[in-house]
């Protein structure tokens, strides 16, 4: 499957193997709703005050129930 838009090479090969992994996985998820959950992944790095440890979280949202 060829993307309707220019893709950079190491770009399209990402997305050919997302693309494999998706159906590999039999997920119900296309691979054009897979890039655009992607897009909307947010997280937090930040530094405990506490024990000077260095923490990163990944935030989930409500609204896409397939990230869950």
């Amino acid at each position: 499957m060829l993307p309707s838009v220019y893709v950079p090479a190491p770009a399209y090969t990402i997305m050919l193997e997302l693309e494999r992994t998706l159906k590999a996985a039999k997920s119900s998820i296309t691979l054009d709703r897979a890039r655009f959950l992607a897009e909307r992944v947010y997280g937090l790095n930040y530094v405990n005050p506490y024990n000077k440890q260095h923490k990163a979280v990944l935030l989930r949202t409500e609204n896409d129930p397939e990230t869950h």
